[in-house]
Parts: structure tokens; C-alpha cells; sequence
């Protein structure tokens, strides 16, 4: 009953530091009846502080992007969160969320894997998250990170190799669909595949108007 009761909305409230005078957006599968809609909102960085609330049903990924609309950082959402973001504005894969058990877990992944994440080294990133995936296979920050931190361009076979650890089918559909993923992810043509399935989200019901619709496909596929 108390699951039923919470509101089908989340918080997030976080300081940036150095985003004085920045603005970022954010954007994030809604649901509007039976149809889903990328929701996005454009957020001014006050004094570095900001604080959003929208409204979300299903679990969800919040895809944050700079003023220049390139992709910062993901965040795992359900309805009812309400998250706390905090960290420097020049190091978004390093930023601490708290909120919700996926995402503590994702923080403390990053804190622990703080010298690959700030080099930004594709190699050094993917070996952190297989090797987190391996021996986590069961957990869903170890699929979050899989499917939004590792770098898959050129490296299929071995994503769909860790994609399989996980057993637990249900929990792996769900997080697909959190990140806009297609249903099956070990097709080799992958980024059409998920382009196909953001432009099916972003429907003309969508309340995304800042940045672009094509903007956030075309950064969520090069993820």
C-alpha cells in the first residue's frame, strides 16, 4: 500500500561546483496514458544550486547535457525518489548521487574507480565496469554502468558477453527500457536499432522543446 501511495514524480536537488551561470538539461523518460514521451528541462545553474521535480512513472534514466549539449552524466530514477547530486561541474562522471540504492552504488563505484574516471580513458573506463559487472552480476548499478558508462563502438562482442551475466531477464528488460534501449542489445547493429527506439519515444506529445528532440538521440546513440 505504501508502495502505491507514492507520487508518480521525483526530486533531484544538487550543487555543482564551478557551474556558476551555467544552465543544464535534463531529460528523462515520462509517461503520458499508455504512451511514453521524453520529458526535458532546462535547469539554471544558481549560485551552482538547483533543485527539479518531474514527473516520472516507470524507472527512468535522467540524461543530463552542458549548455553545449553534450552528455555529462545519467542518473537512475523511480518515482518517489528524491535524489542529491553533488560535485564539480569539469568532472560529471566522478558526481555523487545519493537517493536510491542503484545510484549509491554507482557513486561509490566511482569514488573507488576515480583515476580511470578522470583520465577518461575508453579502455581504462570499459576494463572498470566489465570488471565490476563480473563480480557483480546480479546487481542493477553493475547493468546501469554497463549500459551508460561502457563504451560499446567496437567492442560489441564483449558487451553482449557481460550483458549475459546477468540471468535475471526482467531486471535486465527493465533497465533496457529505463535507457532507452532495445529490447535485444547483441544484434551488431546496435546504434540504428536504438535510434529506432528513441525516435519511437520521442513522440509529438513530447515536452522536450530545449534542447532539441534530434539533439538528445543523436547524443543518447553515441553513447
Amino acid at each position: 500500500m505504501l508502495a502505491g501511495c507514492r507520487k508518480n514524480v521525483f526530486t533531484l536537488e544538487g550543487k555543482i561546483e564551478g557551474g556558476e551561470s551555467t544552465t543544464i538539461y535534463l531529460s528523462w523518460r515520462a509517461a503520458s496514458g499508455t504512451r511514453d514521451f521524453l520529458a526535458s528541462q532546462a535547469v539554471p545553474l544558481t549560485s551552482t544550486a538547483f533543485k527539479v521535480e518531474g514527473p516520472v512513472k516507470r524507472p527512468s534514466v535522467i540524461w543530463i547535457f552542458s549548455s553545449g549539449r553534450s552528455l555529462l552524466s545519467a542518473i537512475y530514477v523511480e518515482r518517489g525518489n528524491s535524489l542529491t547530486l553533488s560535485g564539480k561541474m569539469n568532472e560529471p562522471r566522478l558526481w555523487q548521487v545519493s537517493g536510491n540504492e542503484v545510484m549509491e552504488e554507482v557513486s561509490a563505484w566511482a569514488q573507488s574507480n576515480a583515476p580511470a574516471l578522470k583520465a577518461g580513458s575508453t579502455a581504462g573506463i570499459n576494463s572498470a565496469v566489465a570488471a565490476y559487472v563480473k563480480a557483480n552480476p546480479g546487481s542493477r548499478a553493475a547493468l546501469f554502468l554497463l549500459l551508460t558508462t561502457y563504451d560499446r563502438n567496437g567492442a560489441e562482442q564483449e558487451f553482449t558477453r557481460l550483458l549475459n551475466l546477468f540471468k535475471d531477464r526482467d531486471m535486465v528488460a527493465e533497465m533496457q527500457a529505463a535507457c532507452l534501449e532495445p529490447a535485444d542489445t547483441s544484434i551488431e547493429t546496435l546504434a540504428p536499432e536504438r535510434m529506432k527506439r528513441i525516435e519511437e519515444v520521442l513522440q509529438t506529445d513530447s515536452t522536450a522543446t530545449d534542447p532539441a528532440p534530434r539533439a538528445i538521440a543523436d547524443s543518447l546513440t553515441k553513447k
